[in-house]
């Protein structure tokens, strides 16, 4: 149980109100022998809120989006070149209007 609690303060909220948050990063290939390759850089925001289920496991609802972005520049991208083949694909949005699923205690077993 304190495991969940410590998620749920450090995720979003256990309050009345959903906790809003920004995340950005960049995403890597890994192959094996190579070193590792930076292939898109990402932002985005999202919010969460969690209510304890009377078996002890949490319920969440939020909702969240995240856009890829051009390493170089920082900007917002709608497609991109796989640097192994050359292909121009094109990139959509990963936007997420309902969020919703469990946290169970046996996971912490």
């Amino acid at each position: 149980r304190d495991n969940l609690y410590a998620f749920a303060k450090l995720w979003g909220s256990l309050g009345e109100e959903m906790a809003w948050g920004g995340h950005q990063g960049t995403f890597f290939a890994v192959l094996p022998g190579q070193r590792i390759v930076p292939l898109a850089g990402y932002v985005g925001c999202g919010s969460l809120q969690f209510r304890w289920r009377d078996d002890g496991g949490l319920d969440y609802r939020g909702k969240d989006a995240t856009f890829y972005t051009d390493l170089a520049t920082g900007r917002l991208i709608d497609t991109w070149t796989n640097p192994w083949t050359g292909e121009v694909c094109k990139v959509a949005p990963y936007i997420h209007e309902k969020v919703r699923t469990t946290m169970e205690t046996h996971w912490l077993d």
